[in-house]
């Protein structure tokens, strides 16, 4: 099952839900990209405004070959080295388009200049997506872009897209509040259609298809699922050992994951498929014979380990507010400055939440 973020993703400027003035905007800069007038374009707002939609659609209506990068890729030298390319060259396959999200007040200093180098060398169209610009590290950026905000899309604007996707799967619109986050709408209104489905049944189906049914039949389960993709193959990723005995068929499965994993890294230049392929495809037809035995799947480690220390670093922010009002002082340099001395406090390391800073 497709997700419907990418099923009814626009396919034109005009397509996208909301921001009048910004579409205005984005089709100036298009046509002075058209003549070689390349300045970046930097898109920036709320969480859920269409930013990442609108530069997706500008790729899909003219045609350019869409190469995405995630603040996070700048940290591999090689991914670095291919941004600055992207950006500073005309594609073999026609004009390209580079985009750079999840750019964030979080995103280190090292990154930042990074990116300022890629912004100045580009001669390429190159979009970057931002929340948040207007801290003092983003000076640099901002004077080398072109900026346009995106601001929350009014509930008229969320129910016409909603009520369009209802009408094509058939389903009844029971969404009424709006919060102008139209990504999470989308994603409660599929998750709502399938809520009597239960998700284990389906990912332990699919992860057994996967492993024990023809290649044809593994690929399918694949999208019958409706599971990203990633995170469907860190699924398969972590049991290879448990449903491979032979140590040639375990070596040989992960080598195709190995194999697969390079055109995940290319996924915006339309190898999405050879991805899927050369992964599943390629356990699939690791395993030489029939294992009789009862498997019961475990959930990925590596994605459990983000999940906690995601956790944590939603408790550490929220205390590091509530220190920065008692000692007057900014979030960051409480998080920097007192949190690893509280962390540091037996009583702290046993109760380290937000009630345990409340009985100081």
């Amino acid at each position: 099952m497709e997700q419907w973020i990418e099923k009814y993703s626009p396919k034109k400027i005009s397509e996208v839900a909301g921001n009048e003035n910004a579409k205005d905007e984005i089709i100036s800069w298009v046509r002075e990209c058209e003549k070689g007038k390349t300045k970046p374009l930097m898109l920036f707002g709320t969480t859920g405004s269409g930013k990442t939609a609108m530069a997706k659609a500008i790729a899909i209506e003219k045609n350019w070959n869409l190469i995405e990068f995630s603040s996070f890729d700048l940290y591999d030298e090689e991914k670095f080295k291919s941004a600055l390319s992207s950006v500073s060259q005309r594609g073999l396959f026609g004009k390209s388009i580079t985009l750079i999200d999840d750019v964030s007040e979080e995103t280190e200093a090292k990154i930042i200049t990074r990116i300022g180098e890629i912004v100045r060398k580009a001669s390429e169209p190159l979009i970057l997506i931002l929340d948040n610009p207007w801290t003092q590290k983003f000076v640099g950026l901002r004077l080398g872009c072109k900026m346009v905000e995106f601001k929350k899309i009014n509930s008229a604007d969320i129910k016409k897209v909603l009520k369009r996707i209802s009408e094509s799967e058939k389903i009844e619109l029971k969404i009424e509040n709006f919060t102008g986050d139209i990504r999470s709408h989308i994603n409660d209104l599929q998750a709502g259609s399938t809520e009597n489905r239960d998700r284990n049944l389906i990912i332990f189906e699919a992860v057994r298809k996967t492993f024990n049914s023809s290649l044809s039949n593994a690929l399918k389960a694949v999208d019958e699922s409706g599971l990203d993709l990633d995170f469907f193959i860190k699924w398969i990723e972590e049991n290879i050992p448990a449903e491979y005995e032979d140590k040639s068929e375990i070596a040989e499965a992960y080598d195709w994951l190995s194999k697969g994993d390079v055109y995940n890294g290319k996924k915006a230049m339309g190898l999405t498929l050879y991805y899927k392929v050369v992964s599943v495809g390629g356990v699939n037809i690791s395993k030489k014979r029939e294992y009789h035995k009862f498997i019961k799947y475990s959930f990925p480690e590596v994605i459990r380990k983000l999940s906690e220390s995601k956790k944590r670093r939603e408790v550490i922010k929220k205390i590091s507010e509530e220190v920065a009002v008692k000692l007057h002082c900014s979030s960051k340099y409480a998080r920097r400055n007192v949190i690893p001395y509280l962390q540091d406090i037996p009583y702290f390391k046993s109760n380290f939440n937000i009630q345990s800073l409340e009985s100081l």
